[in-house]
Formats: C-alpha cells, structure tokens, sequence
C-alpha cells in the first residue's frame, strides 16, 4: 500500500471514530490543536534552530514534572508546528477520571474549534486547516496527534488518557513528498513501558554484526524503564515479517544497516513509512519536511535515532543508527536515562540526529525552506 493510501486510510479512521462521519466527508487527516504563537510561562518556545537543551525535554518542563505531586495525575500537552520546529503550547497538565485525548486539549487551550458533533477539531487560536476536500489545489495542512509516540487510530473524543501520558499535536503539510509519520521518537521511552494497566508491544532488539556492544547498551536502559529484562539479538532479516506484533529495534553502522534488502526496499518509499534519513556506506543524509536532501553527515560520531514504520506489520520500527562505530556509540547512549519514564526525551523530535554527542541534537525533518540545516 502506498503512502498516499495509508494516510487516507488511518485519517478515514480517526473521522469515523471521533465523528461518526462518512469517508467523502473526511476533512483532512488532522487531529487537533494548537495554542497558536503563545508562550506563557511553563510553556517551551523553540530556538529556530530546532533544537531544545540537551536534545530532550526544555528545563521549564522538566521542572514542572520533578515539582508534581505523586499522587496527582497528569499528562504532558505539547502543540507545535512543522514537525515540532515550533513551539505553541507545551505544559505538564492535570487531568481527571476518564479524560480524553479532546477533553486535555480543549480545556487546556481554550480556543478550539470543532466539527462532526465535537469530534473533530479544525482550528486551535486560528490555526486551521487548509484542505478543501475536493479541491486539487488546496494546501494540505491538517493537525495530527499522537499518544506517547504512535499516532492515534481513533478520534480525539475517543481516546482515553492515562496518568503520563505524552499527547503531542502537530501542524504540517501532508500529501505528495512529505512524511507520514505514525511513529515518532519524541515521547521516548513511554512507548517501551506499561501505559496503566497495559503492557508494552513485545519488542525485538537486532544488532548489526560487530555492533553487539551498543544493541546491549540499548536493550539494557530500555529494561532499566520497561521495569522487565529486554536482550539483544543477532541479525536475522526474516523478523521483519515474521515478527508481526513486536516493535523492532535496529542497531548499527549506516554501510552495515545500508546492506539490508528490507532496510533497501523501505528507503525507495521513505516518505510512506516516515523515513527521515537514508542509510548509505558514505553516511547519513538528512531530509527536509518536503522530501528533498538536506546534508549527508561522513564524520564517524554523528548517530540518528529515527521511529519509522515497518510497512508489513503497522508496528515501530527504530533505527540506532551511526556513521560509524563512534556515531553508533553516540546514538546508544542516548537511549540512557535516569530520569523517570514521566520524563520523555527528545522533546518534539519526529526523529534526531547527534552531532558528536547526545546533547547535540538535531531536529527531523529538517524544516524545508531554510536550506541549510536546522
């Protein structure tokens, strides 16, 4: 199924959960808000530079939920735009018995406006989007929302909320030679720990040979927040497939990650499964939210870590990726925290690179238009 397939289908979903409306009335594939341009305080705003301090949540931020009393629920809300290049809300938010995804939203960010009965949002302070179903030439613009770093398959009216939860809402062109992002690596590590009652995907951890050493870093700080022991494996290039409920985790350099005939077919249809970067035995090149090259990184010591989709099961696919065995040292350590799961890392990233170190990160997509890197 091609992108432009796969985007309509989960958007004819989040419409008929949270509206209960029919497919040809599909306003767009958003889902909801934004606090358009406020920055009050508590709130982060972003640097122009894409970046936030250290690659991971803005000190405001973390203050707010290292001061949180343990016994009050809360969320974390973020609203940007652009994939996440710009900031207009972000707080750490109380919420109730039974709250919904729409319920945080609208009674944290007051200006929200909505369709399809209140189960769709169009506009947030303004911010609206700009599809006209039926009008080839309308912008694609639409908001779309995620619950610790997978994007929702139902409704904001319909999706219930649990004490640490990371809700982002995003703003950005979709369509043609941009990416479709179901998988994010924003909100890590809540999509590797219990949600409540619920137990995380089962997940697959593969190292490339000779890359043993940073799979097991991995897979131990995933264990250390998982709260359950996770292990690394050897390279098998049939779990792809056959590994249907798992999330997988790919560890290595770009020229042995490069090598693989899945990691192949995916890159020729990257924007269909959110892939921010391509692999090569040269290094790691960068992409701009519409599609186009951005940078090709050569030094040995910058990593990626990028949430894609694997196009056979619908589940996560990461890659903890490096330019070469100093690049991978560097994205694998990244995955160290100890802080609690409540606090995630790489605060609005769809995907990161690291320049040398984790606390020089870089923001992906890069935001198209500026033409150099972000």
């Amino acid at each position: 199924m091609k992108w432009k397939e796969w985007l309509l289908l989960s958007l004819a979903i989040i419409l008929f959960a949270g509206g209960g409306y029919a497919l040809f009335e599909y306003r767009s594939g958003k889902s909801t808000q934004t606090q358009a341009g406020n920055t009050e305080a508590g709130s982060a705003t972003s640097t122009g530079k894409g970046q936030t301090s250290a690659g991971n949540m803005p000190k405001e931020l973390q203050a707010q939920i290292e001061q949180w009393p343990a016994d009050k629920p809360y969320a974390h809300l973020w609203v940007t735009r652009d994939y996440g290049h710009h900031t207009l809300f972000a707080k750490v938010v109380p919420i109730e018995a039974n709250d919904t995804v729409m319920d945080v939203l609208t009674r944290q960010v007051k200006e929200v406006k909505t369709s399809y009965g209140g189960g769709f949002v169009d506009s947030i302070l303004g911010l609206a989007s700009t599809y006209k179903p039926g009008d080839a030439s309308s912008k694609k613009q639409d908001w779309f929302y995620y619950v610790n770093g997978r994007m929702a398959d139902v409704g904001a009216r319909e999706y219930p909320i649990a004490t640490g939860d990371v809700i982002w809402w995003d703003y950005h062109e979709w369509g043609e030679g941009t990416f479709d992002s179901k998988s994010i690596a924003a909100a890590y590590p809540h999509p590797f720990v219990p949600r409540g009652q619920e137990q995380p995907a089962p997940l697959v951890i593969m190292a490339a040979k000779g890359f043993e050493k940073q799979a097991d870093q991995v897979a131990q700080a995933i264990s250390k927040v998982r709260g359950q022991s996770v292990t690394a494996a050897a390279w098998d290039e049939n779990r792809f497939q056959t590994d249907t409920d798992s999330t997988v985790i790919v560890v290595g350099d770009s020229k042995s990650l490069a090598s693989s005939a899945f990691l192949q077919e995916i890159s020729q249809d990257k924007g269909s499964v959110g892939l921010l970067v391509d692999l090569t035995a040269e290094g790691i090149t960068s992409y701009d939210s519409h599609g186009k090259k951005v940078k090709t990184y050569t030094e040995p010591n910058t990593g990626a870590i990028i949430s894609a989709t694997n196009p056979y099961s619908g589940m996560p696919l990461w890659i903890v990726a490096g330019t070469g065995a100093e690049g991978v040292d560097v994205a694998a350590e990244a995955f160290h925290t100890s802080e609690q799961p409540a606090a995630p890392k790489w605060y609005a990233h769809v995907g990161v690179l690291f320049e040398g170190h984790p606390s020089q990160s870089v923001r992906l997509p890069v935001l198209a238009g500026n033409g150099t890197q972000q």
